[in-house]
């Protein structure tokens, strides 16, 4: 996971290949980590009947805390921030 943020060097780069290498190193960290997620999760399981719906709710609450992550809701109105509440705390 944490080869994946590698994304938040994208403002200073200075050349769109530098920004495409960044984007790529950062998909990969972040498609590893799920991998790892999922075969953690797996190789827990009691059964290997309850694999999909383990597999199902862990996309599930991955999805919906990813959705919730980058709502300010210290505001007067609900709008995305970049960095969650990093990014509410700058006003």
């Amino acid at each position: 996971m944490i080869l994946s943020a590698v994304v938040l060097a994208i403002p200073y780069a200075n050349s769109t290949w530098l920004v495409l290498a960044l984007i790529s190193v950062s998909m990969t960290g972040s498609a590893v980590a799920n991998a790892l997620n999922a075969s953690l999760l797996l190789d827990l399981l009691d059964s290997t009947d309850d694999a999909g719906k383990a597999t199902g709710l862990l996309v599930t609450g991955g999805n919906v805390f990813g959705l919730l992550a980058p709502i300010d809701r210290l505001g007067s109105s609900l709008r995305p921030q970049p960095l969650g509440r990093v990014g509410a705390l700058s006003r």
